[in-house]
């Protein structure tokens, strides 16, 4: 339908500046009445399968898409039928889309005609994942995810719209569950979402493993979809798991950046600002809080059911556990070992205990690991 309506605009002879809005704002049914009034042909399934190859050939090509190609296939992927996406996976042309956000993700100041360019190839992108099929076929693409999460800039509200659309695929991708079989992994688009934020903080030099999302969750005070798009990929990030070996560790990173306390003051924002935005867009947001806090305190009872905290064995026990997740033990012996030369006369050990007591207290409540440094 799409490409027939194109061509009834060639007919007409449509300024492009105007094509874009008449294919989003023209009806399904007024397109037929146009299609049919200009006696334009219905194409073959060969000259489909055609179409899709041509597309392909461009995402491959050596150059950048222009602003006008990038237009044109997000409305092409929107509106063609399940034999040109077959088509254009078969030719691989989801290898020659992430080609293309690749390239645009290696550019270190993107131009604002960049960034609608990152915008069209991603929502071509959501496109081709509305067919049962698509999810799959994006998630057998060699480092798909990894360049969906490479073209989000540090600062997520630098680029607000395009961070949005990107952070909603990547919360499908954790949440979609891959069909069992042979040398597939269920559980990949979740894996591969986390595996491309770690190394997205690792090439970007983040503060810390997803500082980018908790920073434009606490600044982003006006926006409450943005928001929720972000408090919903951190669940999904966390909570996907079954396992609570692995959402743990996840936490404790999410912590690590202070997403407790940005959530508490998010709360208390909310509470005393109720009319600032949609009261159930509020109780949404709330919700998810409460989804990440019930787990949280569900994980951390099972964790240490039975076990007696004022229990010096078992805090150290308890301690050294936590430290291997993380690959920390030598750490944690050497600050015991400093510990050991702590006198236990009257006149100073109490005093350097208290020295000591004080100063874990002050890292361990630290708003944000980027306060370490200083």
């Amino acid at each position: 339908m799409n490409e027939l309506f194109l061509k009834v605009m060639d007919i007409l002879a449509i300024p492009d500046k105007q094509r874009g809005y008449m294919l989003k704002t023209t009806t399904v049914e007024n397109q037929w009445k146009m299609i049919k009034l200009h006696d334009v042909n219905i194409p073959t399934d060969e000259q489909v399968e055609e179409e899709a190859k041509k597309w392909v050939n461009v995402l491959k090509g050596d150059r950048l898409l222009s602003l006008t190609q990038a237009h044109q296939l997000e409305m092409t992927v929107r509106q063609s039928h399940k034999l040109w996406l077959t088509s254009f996976f078969e030719y691989d042309g989801l290898e020659g889309l992430f080609d293309q956000l690749a390239k645009l993700a290696l550019t270190k100041s993107r131009s604002d005609n960049e960034n609608r360019i990152a915008l069209h190839l991603v929502e071509s992108v959501k496109a081709t994942m509305n067919v049962s099929f698509g999810v799959e076929r994006l998630l057998d693409t060699p480092s798909s995810v990894e360049n969906l999460v490479n073209i989000l800039e540090v600062d997520l509200l630098a680029n607000r719209k395009l961070s949005e659309v990107v952070l909603e695929l990547l919360s499908v991708l954790c949440f979609f569950e891959r069909e069992e079989k042979d040398g597939v992994d269920p559980d990949q688009g979740h894996k591969d979402v986390i595996m491309g934020f770690r190394n997205f903080a690792i090439q970007r030099d983040e503060v810390a493993t997803f500082h980018s999302l908790v920073s434009a969750l606490e600044r982003c005070k006006y926006h409450i979809d943005f928001q929720l798009v972000l408090i919903r990929l951190i669940n999904e990030m966390i909570n996907r798991t079954d396992r609570i070996e692995e959402r743990i560790p996840l936490r404790q990173a999410f912590e690590r950046v202070a997403l407790l306390r940005v959530l508490g003051d998010l709360r208390q924002y909310y509470q005393t600002n109720a009319d600032i935005a949609e009261p159930a867009k509020i109780e949404s947001f709330c919700t998810q809080i409460e989804v990440f806090e019930s787990i949280m305190q569900q994980d951390n009872e099972e964790r240490h059911a039975g076990a007696d905290m004022f229990d010096a064995e078992t805090v150290f026990k308890s301690l050294i556990s936590r430290a291997e997740e993380v690959g920390n033990v030598q750490r944690v012996l050497n600050v015991l070992h400093h510990l050991e030369f702590i006198p236990n006369d009257l006149a100073f050990g109490p005093r350097a205990w208290e020295v000591v007591q004080r100063a874990v207290h002050r890292i361990t409540t630290l708003p944000s690991s980027a306060k370490i440094k200083e």
